[in-house]
């Protein structure tokens, strides 16, 4: 039974070895189109990649005839340098086709194909962005005739960027052995345009002499681009900056199987991306092998031929260039790319690319050579630290969640970037300060993103980039550019809540109240002083009697006829005595300076609105009341602590330790809040806050002050950044930005400066109008003694004459027989009733025409 038991055991095992046997016949033949190397770099990549242990594949160098009359090959290899057609072969005899690297002719084509690495569809999107990235806006493109398709992509890809593209097709060689002529006529048409990049598709010979030319300018270089495969062994000018781009690989196969660079060494013309490339190749075929199970046979026919297409252009892998993926036509999608920089004649990585994160650098560009005479920042990337403060920095969070920065100083930065051709990427300082040294000698805040080393010889910033004050501390320890913005130290205080009351009484605010009541007094002792003049005066306004004065100018019409003049309304009767004529005169030149001057400072009270202005200098601010605010590590802070002047010294003992505030908002806040509140701080930052929603902020104390980008102590390239803005000085670019983010974002009305006051006028400034008026009134009065004098002498001499008179005609009354009682009459009457002399004289008169007849 056992020896039965073990005869089965050993026949199972003979069938299954027999199996096995049988499976391992199947062969699968690939035909490789290609150089010798590129042979042996994929059947290095084939023996180390993992395949079906049932297969074996074999790669076979084949030409046109072989495949066109064989046509015993499960797919077709494609190599960097082959000569043949690949896709021509492919389309006649139904072979798929694998291709290593992009083709030199349209890929649309080829049907049956697939590509292992990027396109130059990548390679021009890849391009674009570099070139968006550097803010380079000239751009001149030279190509070799089969390569018009990538150059014209390229250039109507550019369109939607606004960029200026020239297009330079390379002759032939001509006759010059090596090959310079087509290179320089090519090269005198770039000097013509003056591109600030220029990218090539051309040979590998071609590019090699191309960026061994040389600029025109001392300092600064071309700039050159490189469209498809890296070439091998490139040298290049000291100066020219050579861009690249290739699809990403690793290093090794797999966990313990041999590393690229062990193939390379034994091999030196292939380079590692050959063999990744190689490989992935061996691991999409591997996979369609597994996949494709109806393939049985070493060769296929049409039909298998679109089985097997079908299976390529579906396979999700994951290979040494990163996940292999093909659209519907056989392209490679999701394409990662590594950006490299050309130094020392050797390809360094400074960057990446892919469809949707788009170019990433980590380093900056640079020359083949560095040189330290080279202060141009084209090409170099700076870490920028900033701190949210508007409107000079301002976060702004994006709908998928992300977050952007825009303001001043992202604006101002943008444009140098433009300018100066240099890229950044952003961080916000952990500390949320413009920066203060502590008693240990370390800084904060954004001084010390430039200062503390995270390890050695590598700091946290490149550039600080926000409202930073230049001080001698600060300059000690980091390198300011020139001011980009001349501002100044201002105090901002909430505006006082009467200014929003209604004021009834505002039409009496141009004088003040003892001007308004000296006003009063004036019209009534005017009243009274014309009512009296007018009285006394012989010449005045008399009743019927010829006494004391009549109705119009009685004691009321009196004052009524001094409002009339007030009011500048006119009278109905004027006085007609000299004494009151005098001070009417007077009196209306009063009217005239005071009319004039309340119309004029009314007019200032209701156009010019100047804001109460407590605080005048740091004298008024030190004795104030107020609780001063200060901002923490801000240059203000650092002054007012580190000052020996007297009055700095009494404001900082003011401020207590919850004075000191971690941000502005949080200070605005508190002012708004209060109006016992004052916050010292940059005008620029309170300006803005004064123009916004509510409204309810006012500025004084002015102090002037600059603010400037900071980069590293002995940063080579901050002269280059102080140029950069000085140019944009020149050009009123800050001008318009300053206005683009002040006056254009303000919410609050202006407020227009002007000279004109709107103070109060107070007694003493109409003092010498009322002394004018004193003095009419006192005329007026030693007039109406004159006057009064004068009348009385008249009288006087009017009575001696009549007296004479009447002696005369009482002496021929007596003689006439006139009774002697009627002449002593009229004699006593002209000696007791002078006042009514000619009223008796009449009598006397008619008494002697009566007896005269």
């Amino acid at each position: 039974m056992e020896k039965a038991q073990s005869i089965c055991n050993i026949m199972i095992l003979l069938l299954l070895l027999t199996k096995r046997a049988n499976t391992l016949n199947k062969v699968v033949t690939c035909g490789f189109i290609g150089s010798h190397s590129e042979l042996d770099s994929l059947t290095f990549a084939f023996n180390n990649a993992f395949f079906l242990n049932n297969v074996s594949v074999l790669v076979a160098h084949v030409n046109n005839t072989a495949v066109i009359h064989q046509k015993n090959f499960f797919a077709l290899i494609e190599g960097r340098h082959a000569k043949a057609y690949a896709c021509a072969l492919s389309t006649v005899t139904g072979i798929p086709l694998v291709r290593l690297y992009g083709s030199k002719r349209p890929f649309d084509q080829c049907d049956k194909a697939v590509q292992m690495s990027a396109g130059y569809r990548d390679y021009a999107h890849a391009t674009l962005d570099i070139v968006n990235e550097f803010r380079w806006k000239r751009v001149a493109s030279i190509y070799d005739e089969n390569r018009i398709h990538e150059a014209g992509y390229f250039h109507a890809l550019s369109r939607r960027s606004k960029l200026t593209v020239n297009l330079v097709q390379l002759s032939e060689l001509g006759q010059s052995a090596d090959g310079m002529e087509p290179v320089l006529q090519a090269m005198n048409e770039i000097k013509r345009f003056q591109p600030d990049v220029i990218l090539l598709y051309t040979k590998d010979k071609n590019i090699g002499l191309f960026v061994q030319q040389k600029a025109l300018q001392l300092l600064i270089g071309f700039k050159w681009i490189i469209q498809g495969q890296v070439p091998i062994n490139l040298n290049c000018d000291p100066r020219n900056v050579v861009l690249a781009m290739e699809i990403i690989h690793f290093q090794t196969f797999a966990t313990g199987k041999k590393k690229i660079a062990d193939r390379v060494k034994i091999n030196s013309g292939n380079t590692e991306l050959d063999i990744a490339l190689a490989y992935d190749a061996a691991q999409v075929i591997a996979h369609v092998l597994k996949q494709c199970v109806s393939v049985n046979g070493p060769s296929i026919d049409s039909k298998d031929g679109d089985v097997v297409m079908t299976c390529l252009r579906e396979a999700s892998l994951d290979g040494l260039t990163g996940p292999l993926h093909f659209s519907e036509d056989g392209a490679r999608t999701n394409i990662e790319m590594d950006i490299l920089n050309l130094r020392n004649n050797s390809f360094k990585k400074i960057g990446l690319w892919n469809s949707t994160k788009r170019s990433v650098l980590f380093d900056n560009i640079s020359p083949n050579v560095n040189s330290p005479l080279n202060g141009s920042l084209e090409g170099r990337k700076f870490r920028v630290a900033v701190i949210e403060e508007a409107p000079f920095v301002m976060v702004v969070k994006q709908n998928d969640g992300s977050i952007s920065y825009e303001g001043y100083c992202i604006d101002l930065l943008n444009k140098l970037a433009e300018n100066l051709h240099f890229t950044y990427e952003i961080h916000t300082s952990q500390e949320e300060a413009h920066g203060a040294e502590s008693e240990n000698g370390s800084w904060n805040g954004l001084i010390g993103e430039l200062v503390n080393e995270v390890c050695k010889d590598l700091k946290r910033a490149d550039l600080a980039v926000a409202d930073l004050t230049i001080t001698e501390r600060r300059e000690k320890v980091v390198d300011f550019t020139i001011p980009y913005m001349f501002t100044t130290e201002d105090v901002i205080l909430k505006k006082s809540s009467s200014g929003e009351t209604v004021d009834y009484l505002q039409f009496t605010n141009p004088l003040h109240s003892e001007v308004w009541f000296a006003m009063l007094a004036t019209l009534l002792v005017v009243s009274v002083a014309v009512f009296i003049l007018n009285y006394f005066s012989p010449f005045g306004y008399k009743d019927d009697n010829d006494l004391g004065t009549s109705q119009e100018f009685s004691f009321f019409n009196s004052v009524w006829f001094s409002l009339a003049c007030m009011l500048q309304q006119g009278a109905e009767n004027q006085p007609r005595n000299l004494s009151g004529r005098i001070l009417t005169g007077c009196y209306w030149f009063c009217i005239v300076i005071w009319i004039s001057t309340y119309t004029a400072n009314l007019a200032a009270f209701l156009t010019v609105k100047n804001a109460h202005q407590p605080i005048k200098n740091l004298e008024d601010l030190a004795e104030s009341s107020y609780r001063l605010l200060i901002l923490n590590s801000s240059s203000t802070y650092e002054a007012l602590k580190q000052s020996d002047l007297e009055t700095h010294k009494r404001i900082w003992r003011r401020i207590k330790k919850d004075d000191i505030v971690s941000t502005t908002s949080l200070a605005i806040q508190k002012v708004r809040e209060k109006e016992d509140f004052a916050f010292i701080n940059e005008g620029t930052i309170v300006q803005y806050a004064a123009s916004q929603e509510p409204c309810d902020l006012t500025i004084s104390l002015t102090t002037a002050k600059g603010l400037a980008l900071a980069l590293q102590t002995n940063d080579p390239h901050t002269y280059a950044f102080t140029l950069g803005i000085l140019r944009l000085h020149e050009n009123f670019f800050l001008a318009k930005l300053k206005r683009k983010w002040w006056k254009t974002t303000s919410a609050c009305d202006k407020e227009p400066k002007t000279k004109l006051s709107n103070k109060r006028i107070d007694l003493k400034s109409l003092v010498g109008v009322f002394i004018v008026l004193g003095a009419g009134l006192l005329l007026a009065f030693l007039t109406l003694i004159a006057e009064v004098l004068y009348k009385r002498k008249r009288k006087q001499k009017l009575m001696y004459s009549l007296l004479s008179v009447a002696k005369d005609h009482v002496a021929c009354a007596l003689s006439a027989g006139i009774a002697g009682a009627s002449a002593w009459l009229i004699l006593y009457n002209l000696k007791f009733n002078d006042s009514n002399t000619e009223f008796h004289w009449k009598r006397f008169s008619h008494v002697e025409n009566e007896k005269q007849i």
